[in-house]
């Protein structure tokens, strides 16, 4: 049988239908995989982990887990990081391994406002296995399978390609915006070679932003409000989030509480009567800034047509800050310099 063939193309848009990025609720807590500018905009070292489950009615579902390091270059005015996702979708996984290196370029437009320009390079590899499989010809006309074995294949299992992102940022101490074009190149993204139409990894714009607000009366900064915004167009397909976050205390032990709302209502609708919106994301995290960590955790709630069927998401990310160097007297492993810039306010979550 070869229907088998039509399922894998529907599910994972193998040949015609254009792939999309894995996206994230807390993407605000993992910068760098929004834009390589990002790379070194914390004035100090960060190693960033997350996971996301979503699909939870599905068997396995989608999970993925994201790993990041990036190092700020003071004297060189520059800045490095590299990161590794790796994504599975479902039973037989389909399975995305991606890892990317950042170089980004820090200097001062005037003493207070401040631009990053970043450069990335990204290897993916995917695989998938469906020896797994089960298709209707397996099965007898009572529901029992009669043949254990698929016996089916497809033109490759596994795939490698690369490509390349470019990304821009400037801040001041309360307020940021980053562009990005991601996938500039648009690699193949089939395991069906030499066919006329194939699928490619579509070019992703990313516009990125925020403002951080002190609302405490005496200006001391021991609570903030911040103003959070994410746009992405990818292929025909675009997504917008936007909320905000209530710090309370970040300079000590921090509380922060949040919501963001994703879609783009009434403004863009792929099908009439289809409301383009996703869901109500529902944040919390807790921050212990004299050992540099920070632990969030975020709730999707869906308010699509597949509310039912989607079974929600849950995402959690560990962050971990040190050699800061210009709180020195606030980490005891800093090592001092002089405060010849300040960090990007998109770490304040």
């Amino acid at each position: 049988m070869k229907q088998f063939i039509l399922v894998i193309l529907i599910i994972l848009g193998f040949l015609q239908i254009n792939a999309q990025d894995i996206q994230h609720s807390m993407f605000y807590t993992i910068p760098t995989f929004i834009n390589p500018a990002f790379a070194g905009s914390e004035q100090a070292t960060r190693v960033s982990l997350n996971h996301r489950r979503q699909w939870n009615h599905i068997d396995k579902g989608y999970q993925t887990s994201f790993f990041s390091l990036d190092h700020n270059f003071e004297k060189l005015k520059l800045g490095a990081g590299l990161y590794f996702v790796n994504d599975r979708q479902g039973i037989p996984p389909f399975v995305t391994n991606e890892g990317g290196i950042q170089i980004s370029y820090g200097f001062n437009i005037t003493s207070n406002l401040r631009c990053r320009l970043g450069i990335q390079t990204t290897l993916f590899q995917r695989r998938v296995d469906i020896t797994n499989l089960t298709f209707p010809s397996q099965f007898d006309n009572s529901g029992n399978l009669i043949v254990p074995n698929n016996n089916e294949s497809i033109p490759l299992d596994e795939m490698l390609t690369y490509d390349f992102s470019f990304g821009s940022l400037i801040y001041d101490e309360n307020f940021w915006l980053s562009f990005s074009l991601n996938h500039f190149t648009q690699p193949e993204n089939s395991f069906y070679k030499n066919i006329k139409q194939t699928s490619v990894l579509p070019m992703k714009i990313n516009v990125f932003g925020g403002y951080k607000i002190d609302v405490t009366n005496n200006g001391n900064g021991e609570q903030y409000l911040s103003f959070i915004a994410n746009y992405k167009h990818q292929s025909r397909f675009d997504q917008f989030d936007i909320g905000c976050i209530y710090n309370i205390n970040p300079e000590k032990t921090g509380l922060f509480i949040g919501s963001f709302y994703r879609g783009i209502p009434y403004i863009k609708n792929y099908k009439r009567n289809l409301i383009n919106q996703d869901a109500v994301i529902l944040y919390t995290g807790i921050s212990l800034s004299k050992a540099g960590l920070f632990f969030g955790y975020s709730f999707d709630y869906s308010i699509s047509k597949l509310q039912n069927k989607s079974g929600n998401s849950h995402e959690i990310s560990l962050i971990w800050i040190f050699n800061n160097k210009y709180d020195d007297h606030e980490r005891p492993w800093g090592f001092p310099i002089e405060n010849k810039s300040k960090s990007c306010p998109s770490s304040d979550w």
